[in-house]
């Protein structure tokens, strides 16, 4: 199979999980903030209920506008992330260091450059907690949506390291993940059902800004 002749193009979905997270976090929030009574100017609600909007509003924006113009593109020697024909991220086959599964939609580097981010230190792990649980369920109505959950596995996606950088590959369908596994047997020699699953419990928000990668 040459791969440069028929590169396996599948569209990334990973952002839209984010988007909806945030959306969902913003409704809760400013639900609170407008509807609770004698809130005041100098209470937590009334900080959360002004600095959040101010926080998520951009990413939101940034997201949204990025809607169905990334793809992931696998050739002969590499797997690369793009944005409207621009890469912001590739990485080479003979350079991978690990292939895991996961469930997590992070995918990409500005997402855990630190560990630690100002909504972390605010409101703690129980807030990362619930925005995996909240992934989890739009993830199941994404599939639901997408392919009736025919296939559906929770491990959902395959994430891929070199020794600077990662890409989340999601399949959303069931000829996507088989052409993902004949792919990595054919290449990698691997079975990526049987490859190790990969967890991040505290990862940030996306912060692309549609920059090219670093060569």
């Amino acid at each position: 199979m040459d791969y440069d002749k028929n590169p396996i193009i599948i569209k990334d979905y990973n952002m839209i999980f984010g988007f909806y997270v945030k959306v969902i976090f913003m409704v809760i929030i400013l639900s609170v903030f407008i509807f609770k009574e004698d809130i005041s100017s100098h209470s937590i609600y009334w900080f959360l209920g002004v600095f959040f909007p101010i926080y998520l509003l951009p990413k939101l924006k940034s997201q949204y506008t990025s809607f169905g113009k990334r793809k992931i593109r696998l050739t002969n020697n590499e797997i690369s992330f793009n944005h409207n024909n621009e890469t912001l991220e590739k990485i080479q086959l003979n350079h991978i260091t690990a292939i895991y599964k996961t469930q997590h939609d992070l995918f990409h580097k500005s997402q855990i450059e630190k560990d630690t981010n100002i909504i972390n230190i605010i409101l703690g792990p129980l807030m990362c907690l619930f925005r995996h649980f909240l992934t989890i369920i739009i993830k199941l109505f994404f599939h639901i949506i997408m392919n009736r959950l025919k296939g559906y596995k929770f491990y959902d996606a395959i994430i891929i390291f070199d020794n600077k950088r990662f890409i989340n590959i999601l399949a959303s369908n069931v000829d996507e993940y088989k052409n993902l596994e004949n792919y990595f047997k054919i290449k990698k020699n691997i079975n990526i059902r049987e490859q190790s699953i990969y967890t991040k419990i505290i990862y940030d928000f996306e912060n692309i800004n549609n920059e090219k990668i670093n060569e």
